[in-house]
């Protein structure tokens, strides 16, 4: 799947530049479609994930952090001409990151069945998920102007 999104960003990558001079608003606006793009397909996959089998949750939960890493790789490739939408990438690599890292302890810690760290992963999923949303918002702001 990382395969095919990379041949899409850099299929597109190559068409902005065959195509000749973009005006910076365009350029500004290719790249909004491109960071936007991931963020909308990670989350696309998230919500599918999270409709399947709720008897399986903490396997769903190792699948999201799958497809946060993923995400993350992916905005991790894209070179950005607009240091906003840099800032941006970056602030969403960190939060597919850390969505990640908290699945995976939570769900570890449900599996070695210590209460304390059930407790402290699971707040640090909250934690983590809470700052999408905004950040969502935040973006969609910046591109849609």
């Amino acid at each position: 799947m990382v395969c095919q999104n990379q041949w899409m960003i850099q299929s597109i990558a190559v068409f902005s530049i065959l195509v000749g001079s973009s005006t910076p608003a365009t350029a500004q606006v290719e790249e909004c479609e491109l960071v936007t793009a991931i963020i909308n397909q990670t989350n696309q996959q998230v919500q599918e994930i999270s409709r399947g089998n709720t008897s399986q949750e903490l396997e769903s939960l190792l699948f999201i952090a799958d497809v946060a890493d993923q995400a993350a790789a992916e905005l991790q490739l894209l070179t950005l001409a607009d240091q906003s939408l840099q800032s941006f990438r970056d602030r969403f690599i960190n939060l597919y990151t850390n969505t990640g890292l908290a699945a995976r302890n939570f769900v570890d810690a449900v599996y070695q069945e210590d209460t304390e760290a059930i407790q402290q992963t699971y707040e640090a999923v909250l934690n983590v998920s809470s700052q999408e949303e905004p950040l969502v918002n935040e973006i969609n702001r910046y591109c849609d102007r």
